[in-house]
């Protein structure tokens, strides 16, 4: 069919979308009381429940003109500086642009209310962000909790709604320690019932005068819906209905989707890949190196987690920004005031499964050499190791293809070479530490020898001064036990026996193998 689809595909609802935007009743009404009690909301669910409809078009329907003044607010470069930038351009043509810069905050929110007498909403949609795209910038997040807690101590009329994916919910607790009420007063989006399901599909084909071939058809478009076990059941649900719209027969300004129009659109989980999958065929034209153009563009557009990247339009080349707009008019990327970006994060998580090994090899190590300039930055220090050098050198031409569309590309690619550098000088310092190691090792290998040399040296001629000193004390002892004897005998010849026997005991004490004459040896064994 030619003419527009009237669905939002993956378009959230705004405040113009009140009248055809149902199911969230129960959710709006407790918003909406919430936020009477409270400055902080925190509002959360999975990706797909419609959280960012239910701020910008649920709580309009409770809202006139004159009751509020809300101020829907993404990252963008910097959390801090977009909140900021929201609130002076509000106000750039009524104050001084230099007066605005000189305000804070609390200031800039005042001013605001007191200008259009209105209390401000500040709706941070998809804070997310803070944790996947700046997943390293902790002072931006702290600057922030910091932001809102000033904040609320001026007691000013400003309202604030923090909108997250729920799985990045506990990523907030660090902070709460700034901001107490954070989690105060919070609601979760819960996916839809089978009969909420119902009544938007209802509601939605009524709302554009689409006409079901068979009652019945209904059941069959929310139960396709449920058999998908689709999370992200709005979105889905939007782009199912506008690939049955686009299939729907034509007849006479009447559209009218048939059993064979669900058949011919087939599995609803398959619906948006098959989409992608047309779209960048289409825009391809049978140019297989254009669609691999194309997919490798897109896959910029995804973060290593899966989630969307935003991309700021100055850094993509004239021939990316061609692609860029033939995307956009496919539905596929959609523009902010500052970045291009996916239409919806089930697309993100689309072009995340089609990755291969080798390309999520090839993220990790671009993030984590962009991690680690980040903290060489910051730290002023800090090169890589000598097995991340080696594995930018394995995979270069992929990395540096990644990296050419970053804006800091020729300040990473030199702390790359900068880290070899380093490398090569460590190793060559540590070879010389080792040479000198080694060199002293030897020398004191040697020098031990010395020592036990010296020592037995001086062991064997201790020993042997010993030997000597024992050999003549013996001798020493053998020529005086003889001289004893001769006295013995000059004493027996005297006939002087008592003292003759006491020279011979006398010289038995010093030589026990003393040989003695029958006479001698009679007179010691004698009485």
């Amino acid at each position: 069919m030619e003419a527009k689809s009237p669905f939002k595909f993956l378009d959230a609802y705004t405040a113009n979308d009140t009248d055809i935007f149902v199911g969230r009743e129960v959710e709006e009404k407790k918003l909406f009381q919430q936020l009477r009690n409270t400055t902080l909301n925190l509002l959360y669910g999975m990706s797909g429940t419609g959280k960012t409809s239910l701020a910008q078009c649920g709580l309009a329907k409770f809202y006139d003109g004159a009751d509020w003044h809300p101020f829907y607010i993404r990252r963008g470069n910097n959390i801090n500086e977009s909140l900021l930038k929201a609130l002076k351009d509000t106000l750039v043509d009524i104050e001084d642009a230099a007066i605005l810069d000189a305000y804070k905050l609390p200031e800039l929110v005042y001013q605001v209310f007191i200008t259009f007498s209105r209390p401000v909403y500040l709706i941070f949609d998809q804070f997310e962000e803070l944790f996947t795209i700046a997943s390293n910038n902790k002072e931006e997040r702290e600057s922030f909790f910091k932001t809102i807690q000033e904040l609320q101590k001026q007691n000013l009329p400003c309202k604030i709604i923090i909108i997250i994916r729920e799985e990045f919910l506990g990523e907030l607790y660090e902070y709460e320690k700034f901001v107490p009420n954070l989690f105060d007063f919070r609601l979760r989006i819960e996916p839809m019932t089978v009969a909420k399901l119902k009544q938007v599909t209802t509601h939605t084909l009524n709302s554009f005068d689409v006409k079901v071939s068979q009652d019945n058809l209904i059941d069959t478009i929310t139960q396709n819906l449920l058999d998908g076990k689709i999370s992200s059941q709005l979105a889905f649900l939007q782009v199912y209905l506008d690939r049955l719209w686009q299939e729907a027969e034509y007849d006479n300004q009447q559209v009218t989707i048939s059993d064979a129009t669900v058949s011919k659109v087939g599995k609803i989980e398959a619906v948006l890949e098959k989409f992608l999958d047309n779209q960048l065929a289409s825009i391809a034209d049978k140019n297989d190196e254009k669609q691999k153009q194309l997919r490798l563009l897109l896959d910029r557009f995804v973060t290593e987690d899966g989630t969307k990247r935003p991309i700021a339009e100055d850094k993509l080349t004239a021939f990316e920004k061609t692609l860029v707009q033939q995307l956009e008019s496919v539905r596929i990327i959609r523009k902010n005031e500052i970045y291009y970006e996916l239409a919806h994060d089930t697309l993100a998580v689309i072009i995340n499964n089609k990755r291969d090994a080798e390309q999520r090899l090839i993220k990790s190590l671009v993030q984590n050499l962009q991690t680690s300039y980040f903290f060489y930055k910051k730290e002023n220090g800090g090169f890589l190791s000598e097995q991340s050098v080696a594995l930018y050198d394995r995979f270069k031409n992929a990395i540096d293809d990644t990296l050419s569309h970053s804006e800091e590309k020729t300040a990473v690619f030199l702390f790359i070479e900068n880290s070899r550098k380093e490398n090569a000088k460590e190793k060559e310092e540590l070879e010389k530490k080792n040479l000198r190691l080694r060199s002293l090792l030897t020398g004191v290998i040697v020098l031990i020898g010395i020592i036990i040399a010296v020592f037995v040296i001086a062991y064997l001629l201790v020993d042997e001064e010993k030997n000597n000193a024992e050999n003549s004390l013996k001798k020493y002892n053998q020529t005086r036990a003889n001289q004893l004897l001769i006295d013995a005998q000059t004493f027996l010849e005297s006939k002087d026996t008592l003292l003759a026997k006491g020279k011979i005991k006398e010289a038995y004490t010093l030589d026990t193998n003393l040989v003695l004459k029958s006479e001698l040896k009679w007179l010691l064994t004698s009485k």
